[in-house]
């Protein structure tokens, strides 16, 4: 698999690699992409995670990131997905659904990955897709409950391509792939098969191939060319430019690196902001607004 632009060799027993294929779809990657890898396997209640090249909870654990995860006598909880990992010789051990404990080992794996490779990302919370007529990317942004995974959705069912539904990777003006499944409540008869995905916070949904709703797979990466600030569902769609800095600010609650230097992850923002078209957006019915927010690339 392949998220960052990296390749991730993942072994295991066969029923979770067919979760993981539905839950993280096939991108691709450059040639020069580094590599790592990861095996799983069954260990009493959990599960027992090996890394190549080797890695410790501090290496994978990263300071960076010190507001998503809690480090005690007994281990380390990452508190977005309540799973708690500990250390066994040179393993991992962590207990939890298979798909929550992965989702949790491959971002700080493809993190650290990236930073033995010298590499900076910069990753938010949010979804992004990339327009073929254009090449651009369009990156969703905006609180829970904004509509992201239903927009997501129904730029798919256009024709985008989804680099993520969950993590949005970025990379100078480029956003990379993470490409996530599109997590859907109601999955319906049509998509094809999903993951079944239980979160921290008890909520059932189906991971689902974007694929299976019409979208291409997605680039390795992909010049940004919109990004656009969501706002709570209204009775039709509605749009207004946003200054760089505004959009820069506001995007700081939605970082998941560079929390610890907050000064260089606003500079950071900003120089993005600054680059791009920046909107914000009250969505309408999701076919029209998709509409909408596909001309916003052209």
């Amino acid at each position: 698999m392949h998220l960052l632009d990296l390749v991730l060799e993942v072994r295991a027993e066969a029923a979770v690699l067919s979760e993981l294929r539905l839950a993280y779809p096939v991108a691709a990657a450059t040639a020069s992409a580094p590599r790592a890898v990861l095996r799983c396997a069954r260990e009493d209640r959990g599960w027992r995670i090996d890394l190549e090249p080797g890695a410790g909870l501090a290496d994978l654990f990263a300071p960076e990131l010190a507001d998503r995860f809690e480090l005690g006598p007994d281990g380390v909880l990452d508190q977005t997905s309540q799973i708690r990992f500990r250390r066994k010789e040179s393993s991992l051990l962590a207990e939890g659904p298979v798909l929550r404990v992965l989702d949790v080992v491959l971002l700080h794996l493809a993190l650290l990955t990236a930073r033995r490779a010298q590499r900076d990302p910069l990753l938010l919370h949010g979804a992004g897709l990339v327009s073929i007529r254009s090449g651009k990317a369009l990156l969703l942004l905006g609180p829970s409950g904004t509509g992201k995974t239903t927009l997501a959705e129904a730029l798919c069912r256009r024709g985008m391509a989804c680099l993520s539904d969950e993590i949005i990777a970025i990379e100078g003006r480029d956003a990379v792939a993470y490409p996530r499944a599109v997590a859907m409540r109601d999955p319906g008869p049509g998509p094809g098969p999903a993951a079944k995905y239980v979160s921290a916070r008890g909520e059932t949904k189906y991971l689902v191939d974007p694929r299976t709703l019409g979208a291409p797979a997605p680039p390795p990466r992909a010049g940004i060319g919109a990004l656009v600030l969501l706002e709570p569902y209204g009775s039709r769609f509605e749009v207004s430019t946003v200054r760089a800095r505004t959009a820069a600010t506001e995007l700081l609650a939605h970082a998941y690196t560079g929390r610890d230097d907050p000064a260089r992850l606003l500079l950071r923002l900003a120089a993005l902001c600054g680059s791009v078209s920046c909107s914000r957006v009250r969505p309408g019915h999701p076919d029209e607004t998709a509409a909408q927010l596909e001309a916003l690339l052209v």
